[in-house]
């Protein structure tokens, strides 16, 4: 096969190729996320960072969640804002 035969092939498969990654893509990105509940992008309840506002990690703290009184500890990753954490039940 010479190269200018090889060229228009490649291109015969290239081009449909990229246009359904493109819109996979597209597609994906409009798909909801499924994860945890919370705020958002991996973020914790408003309502639970707001219980831990004044406190310091391990403090006790409580707030009225979506599935009623949730009672926990402030703590989260170095760095970021505390966060009440559910205690397990």
């Amino acid at each position: 096969m010479n190269v200018p035969t090889l060229l228009r092939s490649t291109r015969q498969w290239v081009a449909p190729l990229l246009i359904a990654l493109s819109a996979t893509g597209a597609w994906a990105q409009g798909q909801p996320k499924d994860g945890p509940p919370g705020g958002g992008e991996g973020r914790p309840p408003a309502e639970a960072m707001a219980a831990c506002k004044s406190a310091q990690s391990g403090g006790s703290c409580t707030f009225s969640g979506k599935q009623g009184t949730v009672t926990g500890t402030c703590g989260g990753p170095e760095g970021k804002p505390l966060a009440c954490i559910p205690a397990s039940k």
